[in-house]
């Protein structure tokens, strides 16, 4: 397995994607790390679904190279992905509706090996630190779109994960709901270990709490830096046609 030099880290170097005569993303380079949050944002269209598609092997590149801990992953299927640290949520829940939330943050963890006594007592652990709790024995088809994130992203943690990648998780909250968001995303460093990377269009959560933001515009990198560098860069502001920002 080739080695690269930057271990403990996910590194996307020169990224680029074509879909026929599409060009999804042109040299993108993006680094995470465990312990820190970095939000990905840009218009529609601009590429940031495509990126952490090739970042959890559900795309293949063009050209350029995603490597985890130092390990090239030209040849990794997205199962591979996971095996070696990298989760991520979809943009839709995914769940299995016959089953209740615990079991669907129990089928990862019995998929590793873990007995279900144990899948049960870890779901539960996992249910609790994303506020679902009290929803563990309700069947996964009747809960609202804003609880369907949650347990996606209990299901993604239940992989015990080096890198968590986060799709619009706070697609469709209401701004209380929001808050409980931010308060979830930014312990998960902490409390796990992992690095996150934040896919959002809102802005209020994904400039709170990031600790880097890298901005996509039309398939290519137009910003990186903190919070309060994006928010007054000129070019973010006319690619987001000065709203948010």
């Amino acid at each position: 397995m080739e080695q690269h030099e930057d271990q403990r880290c996910l590194i996307a170097k020169d990224v680029t994607v074509r879909f026929g005569g599409l060009l999804a993303l042109s040299n993108i380079s993006l680094s995470l790390e465990p312990g820190e949050i970095v939000g990905l944002i840009g218009p529609n269209g601009a590429g940031k679904t495509t990126l952490v598609n090739c970042l959890s092997g559900f795309q293949k590149l063009s050209s350029g190279s995603v490597t985890v801990n130092g390990a090239c992953t030209a040849s990794w299927s997205a199962p591979e992905f996971r095996i070696h640290g990298v989760a991520r949520t979809f943009q839709s829940g995914r769940l299995f509706p016959d089953l209740t939330v615990r079991e669907n943050v129990e089928v990862p963890l019995v998929a590793l090996g873990m007995s279900r006594a144990k899948a049960h007592q870890e779901a539960m652990a996992l249910l609790e630190r994303t506020g679902l709790s009290s929803s563990a024995d309700k069947d996964a088809a009747t809960l609202p779109y804003t609880d369907e994130r949650r347990v996606g992203i209990a299901r993604a943690l239940a992989m015990q994960p080096s890198f968590v990648l986060l799709d619009e998780p706070a697609a469709g909250m209401s701004d209380s709901e929001c808050e409980e968001l931010m308060e979830i995303v930014q312990s998960l460093p902490k409390q796990f270990g992992c690095g996150v990377l934040l896919i959002e269009h809102n802005m209020t959560v994904v400039m709170n709490v990031s600790d880097r933001i890298h901005v996509l515009d039309i398939g290519q990198t137009l910003a990186t830096g903190r919070a309060e560098e994006v928010r007054s860069n000129p070019a973010v502001i006319d690619a987001y046609l000065g709203s948010e920002l």
